[in-house]
This record gives structure tokens, C-alpha cells and sequence, in this order.
């Protein structure tokens, strides 16, 4: 079976194919993963998301051996990742409200584009990593950010560090589109460690194996998976689309590719 695992804010949803590309196992599970916070916080247990989509997986397998594993996830978010690939924080999702509270003359995701000359939001992970860094909240021993859908992947596959999909760096912010990495000259004018952003990959491809040997594909951005569903069989396909918190993107796709340099558009 190829399986695809879908974690969503409100819902952890997967589809098992066969060869063929018959459907042979689908399966909904509620996001109960919710935790308190701060007022401004919107947060999830990262651990208890994996524990859904361990328990999709696991079901999947059970019906038929799971040969393939692809991951997409609700993008923006963060999780705090320590050297062995604990999670060290909930993962702070893209509802995340910190970025809006006032730093000097302006809330934080507005100082944070000036300062940058890049465009960002309160919720993108990398407005989170600039509050948490001024007011001392980032855990101690952090050595990594990483998505949810990168956090899942780790713990799938038992590895210490994350690589993020492009579609996800782009989602966080302060990312370089151009040259295909996060944007070193913005984030350390910001005040921030390089350090924390993760590896970057342009390619969904194979990042490790299950126990089981099922091989785990690195997590992409549920915004770009469902264009590439989408589009996969129509060349020349374009779609305008408005995604999570109004996000558009105009997509032109000549051919096949998981890899879309689309852009957010505000």
C-alpha cells in the first residue's frame, strides 16, 4: 500500500492505494491535540499528533503492508526541536497570535517585514522564532525548527534531525525562493540564529524508513499537495485557489512536479 497521511488543524485524515491507484483504506481521526496557553497562543501537542498519525499508520498496515509514506501538514506552524529530535514545545501553530502583540512602533510580524524587507504574518513560524527570541521563550537546548509534518516524519522514521520540504520553509517565512534556501543576510539582521532553520530539500523524496522498512517521504505544505493532486494529469493546468487564513496562490504547472515555487500571496 501507498499511504498518505494528511494533518490538518481540526482533523488527521489518510488514503491507501494499491498499484493500481485504487483506493483500499481511508480513515478520519479527530485533532483532539489542542493544549492552554498565553491568550495570544494557539498551540498542539506535537506529540499527540503523532500518536494520531501512528495509529492511521499502523491501521493502514494492518489492512495492507504500507510500502510508501507521504506526509502533508498545516503549514506556517513551528515546533522547537531538541539534538535528538525531541519536541521541546507544542507545536505553535499558523492561528498563533504573538506576532500581532506590539514590540516598538509596530506588532512583530510588521517590525520583522521592515526590518527583513520580507513579506510575513503573525503565525508564520519564523514571526514566532523572532518574538520567542527577543522575550527569552525559546526552550533551552533548541537545536532545530521543524513543521509538524517534519516532526511526524522524524519520529516515523526515529531521526535526530528535520529536512523541510521548500513548500514548508516558504510557509515560514524568510525564505530565499530564488536560490532555494532561507534567507541568511534577513534572518541574522532580524537577531536570530541561522543555526535553527533546518536543511531544505526541493524535492519530496524519500528521508528515511519505518521499522517495518516503509519508506517515509519528506512532508510538503498541504497547500502545494492538494494543487499537485489536483493538477498532476492536466499539463498546462492553472488554478486560483485561497487556502488556510486567505492565503491565494496562482499556480502555472507545464509539468509533473511536487516541487512548486509558488509564492503566498496577501
Amino acid at each position: 500500500m501507498y499511504l498518505g497521511i494528511d494533518i490538518g488543524t481540526t482533523s488527521v485524515c489518510a488514503v491507501g492505494i494499491d498499484e493500481g491507484g485504487n483506493t483500499i483504506f481511508t480513515q478520519t481521526l479527530p485533532n483532539d491535540s489542542a493544549v492552554s496557553g498565553r491568550a495570544y497562543e494557539k498551540l498542539q501537542s506535537a506529540d499527540r499528533i503523532y500518536d494520531i498519525c501512528k495509529r492511521l499508520f499502523d491501521s493502514a498496515d494492518a489492512v495492507s503492508r504500507v510500502e510508501s509514506v507521504g506526509i502533508s501538514n498545516q503549514m506556517h506552524g513551528i515546533v522547537y526541536l531538541g539534538e535528538r529530535g525531541k519536541a521541546l514545545s507544542p507545536l505553535i501553530t499558523w492561528q498563533d497570535g504573538r506576532g500581532n502583540l506590539q514590540r516598538k512602533t509596530a506588532a512583530y510580524a510588521k517590525e520583522l517585514s521592515e526590518i527583513t524587507g520580507c513579506k510575513t504574518a503573525t503565525g508564520y513560524g519564523a514571526v514566532t522564532l523572532f518574538y520567542d527570541a527577543e522575550n527569552n521563550q525559546i526552550p533551552t537546548k533548541t537545536h532545530k525548527i521543524g513543521t509538524i509534518g517534519d516532526y511526524v516524519a522524524m519520529r516515523l522514521c526515529n531521526k535526530k534531525a528535520p529536512v523541510m520540504h521548500e513548500s514548508n520553509a516558504h510557509s515560514i517565512g524568510l525564505y530565499d525562493v530564488r536560490n532555494h534556501r532561507f534567507n541568511e543576510p534577513a534572518i541574522k539582521a532580524a537577531g536570530m540564529d541561522i543555526l535553527l532553520f533546518p536543511e531544505v530539500s526541493g524535492k519530496a523524496g524519500v528521508f528515511g524508513k519505518t521499522e517495518s522498512g516503509a519508506a517515509v517521504h519528506i512532508a510538503a505544505g498541504d497547500n502545494q499537495a492538494s494543487v499537485y493532486g489536483a493538477a498532476r494529469r492536466r499539463r498546462g493546468f492553472r488554478e486560483y485557489r485561497y487556502g488556510q487564513s486567505g492565503i491565494g496562490d496562482l499556480v502555472r504547472i507545464y509539468r509533473c512536479a511536487l516541487s512548486l515555487r509558488s509564492a503566498p500571496v496577501f
